[in-house]
């Protein structure tokens, strides 16, 4: 099993990934070079994962985005094997099920559990921060102010999924 660290700066430098050799359970995937990723964005908030989709379409890298509102539906579909995205985003608030939550139920889903995950969030707390890395995010992103902005943290995360890194 490759090991690679999570890196996190603080949150409100909102942090992709990649990082040391430390050991994380999460293995990363062969390079991914001729084609595009598939990507699943779960947000409860519509607004916000409309701005992240509509970044997420237009990079040249992406083949297609699924949006789930819920965190337990994007489980039940991913145990199914009805979703095998190569990169989650994450939001950490969302309501009956958090996002440290899922990465903790996705542990037990053996088709998905070496899945990057990446915390795309509003929260700058440190708390929050800490608990991505007990619960081994690969990443940590604070939703920036500027479309610009989020469009040059998503871009890093995609070019290192399709990389093969992942921290």
């Amino acid at each position: 099993m490759s090991a690679v660290q999570p890196c996190y700066e603080a949150a409100a430098y909102a942090v992709p990934l990649i990082g040391d050799t430390e050991a994380v359970q999460r293995r990363p995937r062969a390079a991914i070079s001729s084609w595009v990723i598939q990507v699943l964005l779960v947000d409860d908030n519509e607004a916000d994962a409309a701005i992240a989709h509509s970044i997420l379409r237009r990079h040249p890298d992406v083949g297609s985005v699924v949006i789930m509102t819920s965190a337990e539906e994007a489980l039940s579909k991913l145990a199914a094997g009805r979703l095998a995205p190569h990169l989650i985003l994450l939001d950490i608030q969302m309501p009956r099920m958090d996002g440290f939550k899922f990465i903790e139920a996705l542990d037990h889903i053996p088709d998905a559990r070496d899945t990057p995950v990446v915390m795309l969030t509003t929260s700058r707390f440190e708390r929050d921060v800490a608990e991505a890395r007990r619960v081994r995010a690969n990443g940590y992103i604070v939703k920036p102010d500027t479309i610009e902005e989020y469009r040059t943290r998503l871009d890093t995360v995609i070019k290192l999924v399709k990389s093969g890194q992942r921290g």
